[in-house]
């Protein structure tokens, strides 16, 4: 891009893999109690690798380590929270928490008409729309299942 420069480049010039190179975040002038970090781990050829954003709970006098990240971004695009090593574009170790009433999951398919939803209705109930927003089930919070009758019987 035109105009584009370094304002900052950190190195580590060591070239393998597993190498990093960091910033830490502290309240001292020392690395005492730098509980936080970014760091950059080299993990394959032509120095690509992830990034890594750490934070060290532990109630001592340490600092962040890449092994303390909480979540990191692959060389590939790939994201990762509580897991250093994502599989898919978003990979998510442990639970997910949808705030708010009528959040839903949507799943991106080539139909124009819309994404198919698993929706979290206000009243804790469970549907599960097409894409054209219909509810195809429901199931309700006591665990009672509701299937509406379709004018479109599906294939």
């Amino acid at each position: 891009v035109s105009g584009e420069r370094q304002q900052l480049l950190l190195v580590n010039r060591n070239d393998t893999d597993g190498d990093t190179s960091g910033i830490l975040f502290g309240v001292l002038d020392n690395s005492t109690y730098a509980k936080a970090g970014i760091f950059f781990e080299r993990t394959t050829l032509q120095a690509r690798g992830s990034l890594h954003f750490a934070t060290d709970g532990s109630s001592d006098s340490g600092h962040a380590t890449k092994s303390d990240a909480r979540m990191t971004i692959t060389y590939d695009g790939k994201v990762g929270i509580g897991t250093t090593a994502p599989d898919e574009k978003l990979s998510v170790n442990g639970n997910i928490f949808l705030q708010g009433n009528d959040d839903y999951i949507a799943f991106n398919t080539s139909a124009s008409s819309g994404h198919p939803k698993i929706k979290m209705n206000s009243d804790a109930d469970f549907s599960f729309l097409n894409t054209a927003g219909t509810n195809i089930l429901h199931i309700e919070n006591g665990g009672k299942k509701e299937t509406p009758i379709l004018a479109t019987p599906l294939d």
